[in-house]
Order: structure tokens, then sequence, then C-alpha cells
């Protein structure tokens, strides 16, 4: 249990910096901070989801392109 809270930490962490570092570059950006964190937040937390998607949507067009490949020779 312990590990695991540490591990919680160092990805928060790593969050918060990442978050602070977006927040200087784009200060005098039109959107709002509070979108931005929101955004990025969800990104640290998702990037292996995101990648599985796409790796599924990448999948599922090479399947079409052999069907199409396969009616139309």
């Amino acid at each position: 249990m312990e590990r695991h809270l540490e591990n919680c930490n160092k990805v928060g962490a790593e969050a918060r910096k990442l978050i602070d570092a977006k927040l200087k570059k784009t200060a005098a950006a039109d959107e709002s901070p509070l979108k931005k964190i929101a955004k990025l937040s969800e990104s640290v937390m998702c990037r292996h989801k995101r990648a599985r998607r796409r790796w599924r949507i990448g999948f599922k067009a090479l399947r079409r392109k052999k069907k199409m490949q396969l009616t139309y020779c």
C-alpha cells in the first residue's frame, strides 16, 4: 500500500510540474487556465488509453483497406 501511494504521489508531482510549465508557457493565451489544467491532467492520466485507442483505430483502418483491396481487385 505504501509503495502504491508513493507511485501515486510521483505521478501527481509530475502532473503538477507539467501543468505549471504549461501555464507559464501559455499565460498570454485566450483560453482560461482551468481548461488547460483539465486538458493536461486528463492527458497525463490517460496517455496509455489514448495510445491504445489510436492503435485500435489504425488497426481497423488497415482491415478496411484490406477489404477494399479484396473487393475491388
